[in-house]
């Protein structure tokens, strides 16, 4: 997470799931809810972005197991309200019937994405319900369209579709990679590896 402060100098908020505080120079608040199982944490991350968004703030949901390389602010400058990187795992009935699912490890979320995560945020509880699942099978039947977009140097295509009158765009897989390989990223990558150990 000091990464993430260092390429961009956002103000940095730890939502920490094990009940414990994190001491962090780089972090401007903590915010600690109860002690959760894997999954149920969905929510709490959730419940602290519609905060956030209610007050006017533009959020950037980065999970720990993102490695950052660039300064990413510049997604956050694309014309959507909510900008969410590439996967092509889970749910696979989202992944059969477009190719793709939008990966809640990393996105950026404007303060007019609120009515799309409500809802969701009403459905997350039970362990094993996930945001990731719920978002993309409430996407599943939009109508989209392809794009292009360029980010400095980078060029890719993007998914875009409209859900609760929010825009909504799934970057190029190149953006937030979902393998290890730095090198072949723009700004960064999301893998299990980079998860933070003990």
């Amino acid at each position: 997470m000091e990464t993430v402060h260092r390429l961009s100098g956002l103000n940095t908020e730890i939502v920490s799931l094990d009940g414990k505080a994190y001491e962090a120079a780089f972090a401007s608040t903590v915010h600690q809810p109860k002690a959760v199982g894997y999954g149920a944490g969905d929510s709490e991350r959730m419940r602290h972005i519609l905060a956030r968004l209610r007050q006017g703030v533009t959020c950037f949901q980065i999970d720990l197991d993102v490695r950052l390389k660039l300064d990413f602010r510049p997604m956050a400058d694309l014309p959507y309200d909510f900008i969410i990187s590439r996967a092509f795992g889970v749910p696979k009935e989202v992944v059969e019937a477009l190719g793709f699912v939008a990966c809640t490890g990393f996105y950026i979320a404007k303060p007019a994405a609120a009515p799309l995560l409500e809802p969701i945020l009403a459905e997350l509880g039970p362990l094993g319900i996930y945001d990731q699942n719920l978002l993309n099978r409430r996407l599943k039947d939009a109508t989209w369209h392809q794009d292009r977009v360029t980010l400095g140097q980078f060029e890719g295509r993007i998914d875009v579709c409209e859900h609760d009158g929010v825009s909504i765009c799934v970057l190029p897989r190149e953006a937030i990679l979902r393998t290890p390989e730095m090198d072949a990223s723009w700004f960064g990558n999301h893998h299990h590896s980079f998860h933070p150990k003990e």
